[in-house]
């Protein structure tokens, strides 16, 4: 609710913020048509974690495991949810699991060899 005060002494008027200027009643303590308004505003803010990490062997240039537990935001159902995601090289595993943190309903499996996962996030082919 916005609320509407005196600019020049401050003292808080019963007005509604929609009277035109011209049409404002002085103030009953100063006599001045000017005002100042105010509408409080809320919001909420909330923090999502997560781990990811990256293995690599004797070369510390190419890895061969790739870790990710963490929050996603699932479009299909409109919250957040848990998306754990193992891609492993050396055992050919690629596995992805989302689930309802509140439920546990698993939302999305996928387990298959690394070396067959296509169309997939930046897998996707690219349209033109």
């Amino acid at each position: 609710m916005t609320r509407v005060f005196c600019k020049k002494c401050g003292v808080e008027l019963d007005e509604s913020p929609s009277v035109p200027s011209h049409d404002r009643q002085p103030c009953c303590v100063c006599g001045s048509r000017v005002r100042h308004f105010t509408k409080p505003l809320t919001a909420t803010l909330s923090f999502h974690s997560g781990l990811r990490g990256v293995a690599y062997g004797v070369s510390k240039t190419k890895w061969f495991a790739k870790l990710m537990g963490e929050a996603s935001f699932t479009r299909c159902v409109g919250i957040w949810s848990r998306r754990l995601k193992v891609e492993n090289k050396r055992s050919n595993e690629y596995f992805e699991m989302v689930t309802n943190p509140l439920t546990g309903e698993v939302i999305h499996k996928c387990s298959e060899p690394l070396t067959e996962h296509r169309g997939h996030g930046s897998a996707k082919t690219k349209h033109e």
